[in-house]
């Protein structure tokens, strides 16, 4: 019998061109400040985290201005324009390289197989293998699939903050997504909307009360 755990949310990604900026702006939206979680010398990118609840968490993410290439091989899902938007999120599973097909991609819409890793402030390295955030399929609405592996999740350190109530789907082809979103196991996630624009949309409960991002 299969007991592995079901796919969940894992983080919501609000990417910003300053992650100073962006950080203000999510604790004067929640009332809680987003922590520094570390680099991505990859991507060129940093982050901070907030916690939304049991292995679950906002990553706000800006280029590192250290990098020694910003921006040339970040994913379009990290950038966004000033001062900061949701962009896209990721869905936690525990059998990634499982999914993988004889053509080495998980699936068409989230493509092959990538490996991570950042250390954060304390010195603990945290690791990881995902699909290509660079697909970007749908605007974003379809996530990409990250798996933790033996790594500790970057929310089990974080002080109780705010709790992730919904997560919101925008699409102009609702029937599509969930298509989708049925065929990667995930569409017990979301709740789904139609919009002349792919979007998407977090309700969370703050110490400012329910906010909707």
């Amino acid at each position: 019998m299969n007991h592995a755990p079901l796919p969940r949310i894992d983080h919501l990604v609000f990417a910003c061109t300053d992650l100073e900026v962006g950080v203000e702006l999510i604790e004067a939206l929640l009332g809680a400040g987003p922590v520094p979680g570390g680099q991505h010398p990859a991507w060129g990118t940093r982050n901070a985290v907030l916690s939304l609840g049991d292995r679950c968490y906002l990553e706000v993410i800006a280029p590192d201005p250290r990098a020694d290439h910003p921006g040339v091989h970040t994913p379009e899902v990290f950038q966004a324009a000033y001062p900061g938007t949701l962009t896209t999120w990721a869905a936690g599973v525990h059998d990634l390289q499982a999914r993988r097909g004889p053509d080495g991609t998980v699936d068409p819409a989230t493509g092959g197989l990538q490996h991570g890793a950042r250390q954060r402030p304390d010195g603990t390295t945290l690791r990881w293998s995902l699909t290509d955030p660079a697909r970007c399929s749908e605007a974003g609405t379809v996530p990409f699939l990250i798996d933790w592996g033996d790594s500790p999740h970057p929310a089990d350190q974080l002080p109780p903050a705010c709790t992730l109530e919904t997560l919101r789907l925008e699409h102009p082809d609702p029937g599509h997504l969930e298509s989708v979103l049925a065929r990667l196991r995930l569409r017990h996630l979301v709740e789904l909307a139609p919009a002349p624009d792919p979007r998407v949309r977090a309700t969370i409960r703050s110490p400012r009360g329910t906010v909707r991002l």
